[in-house]
């Protein structure tokens, strides 16, 4: 599920096509960055990773802190880290969400990943989970529920087919184990005021876990698109982005040679996007061979090769997306070829760019001209 990025069990892959493939660790930093914004006005990362957890209960942790009650029919707006007790009215400012968390449950925001883990006393084997997200309509929500779960170790979730009438979503769950086990569940959510909520169970009995879920779906309300807090930010990044190509180079150096590979996305003022990789090989030395009596020196050689890896070409798009842990720029790709789009988070940095949950050198585009 493209938003939800479970890391919570799950290691994402953020480019997760065949046009891009995961390039090494290593980076060297160009001097220049057309991308940092004035100071201050970068926004916050609601995708950085979360502090670490308790094993036991994810929400419990010590930097954790209990809510205190909202006065009656007000709701409380999701932060990240904070443990909240039902019953009580939750809301994400972001999508306009609000819904009820019930008696006995509790809810908290992780932070390194934009949703919503409800767990409670009673059903400690049921893992609930809650998304929220502005824009969206139903072919989003369809994108989403078409991509299974892999949730690391041999467990994954997969969702059936969707089924969306009046704004309402029901769709079957189906989670593996990594011990092989089968949980079943379902999800329930609503569409409206261009946004999309679901909220999903497994691991529950499914009559007591249906009537649950239905306690927390039959509570939400989506109201109108509240003002984004990334508006100003949103258009800084666009306007600059356009015309910058975005780099990454390493390098590795051996005994008798060396090796580099590069990767690049460079985003044009039309809307045109490309991506392209590279790699160098130089290896040099001395032939020998052992004769039993003796090393006989056969020659020296030395060899490099280059190699031009995966491309794509494609349309890009920049966009401020609300969700339960607050809002985030966005990058969307659509290749040319194969009409298949990705999602991938982007936040400006001093040195470069956060993109798709790694750092990229900002350089000014030579295909944008």
């Amino acid at each position: 599920m493209r938003s939800l990025l479970i890391s919570l069990v799950l290691a994402t892959n953020a480019c997760g096509n065949d046009d891009q493939p995961q390039p090494p660790a290593d980076l060297q930093a160009a001097p220049t960055n057309p991308l940092s914004p004035p100071p201050g006005a970068s926004p916050a990362n609601p995708l950085a990773p979360p502090p670490p957890a308790a094993p036991t209960n994810p929400l419990a942790t010590p930097e954790s802190v209990a809510s205190p009650r909202p006065a009656p029919g007000t709701a409380s707006a999701i932060e990240i880290g904070r443990t909240y007790e039902g019953p009580m009215q939750l809301s994400a400012p972001s999508t306009g969400l609000r819904f009820t968390l019930p008696a006995g449950w509790q809810a908290q925001a992780p932070g390194g990943i934009p949703i919503l883990v409800l767990a409670t006393s009673d059903a400690p084997s049921m893992l609930a989970l809650a998304w929220s997200q502005r824009p969206a309509n139903e072919a989003t929500v369809r994108e989403i529920l078409s991509e299974p779960l892999e949730l690391g170790e041999g467990a994954a979730i997969q969702f059936g087919t969707p089924r969306i009438e009046g704004g309402r979503i029901t769709c079957p769950v189906q989670a593996r184990g990594g011990d092989g086990r089968i949980l079943r569940g379902s999800l329930q959510g609503i569409i409206g005021n261009g946004a999309a909520a679901m909220v999903m169970a497994v691991g529950a009995d499914s009559d007591e876990g249906e009537t649950r879920l239905s306690s927390v779906a039959k509570s939400m309300r989506l109201e109108a698109s509240p003002s984004s807090q990334l508006a100003g930010q949103l258009q800084q990044l666009r306007s600059m982005l356009a015309g910058t190509r975005l780099e990454r180079v390493t390098s590795e150096n051996f005994d008798g040679g060396f090796a580099s590979s590069s990767e690049t996305w460079d985003f044009c003022g039309d809307g045109q996007c490309r991506y392209a990789e590279s790699s160098t090989v130089s290896v040099s030395g001395t032939v020998a061979t052992d004769t039993g009596s003796g090393v006989d020196e056969l020659g020296d050689f030395s060899g490099s090769g280059e190699r031009d890896g995966n491309q794509l070409v494609g349309r890009w798009s920049l966009d401020a997306i609300g969700s339960i842990a607050g809002e985030y720029l966005q990058v969307t790709v659509q290749n040319q070829r194969t009409g298949e789009v990705q999602h991938l988070p982007i936040l400006p940095t001093e040195q470069g760019v956060d993109f798709a949950g790694r750092s990229w050198s900002a350089l000014e585009s030579p295909l944008c001209q």
